[in-house]
């Protein structure tokens, strides 16, 4: 099963259109229609561009010390 996602606007009339989709005249097609996510727009390859993220501890090691013995 092949699938197709995108964001369109709704149109005054309520209305929305489709443009370019990669199916043939003729497929049939199941439609689901869903309000987007805020910032939708800005995430597609991205998903967490803009998101807020803190550093604790940022000078600790990554692993305790006695997971580290004998490695080097």
């Amino acid at each position: 099963m092949a699938s197709f996602k995108t964001i369109v606007t709704v149109q005054k009339t309520g209305q929305i259109t489709l443009d370019s989709v990669p199916f043939q005249a003729g497929d049939q097609v199941e439609v689901i229609v869903k309000t987007a996510p805020d910032g939708s727009r800005t995430q597609g390859r991205f998903p967490l561009r803009g998101t807020p993220y803190r550093y604790d501890r940022p000078f600790d090691p990554a692993l305790p010390a006695q997971w580290c013995e004998g490695l080097w």
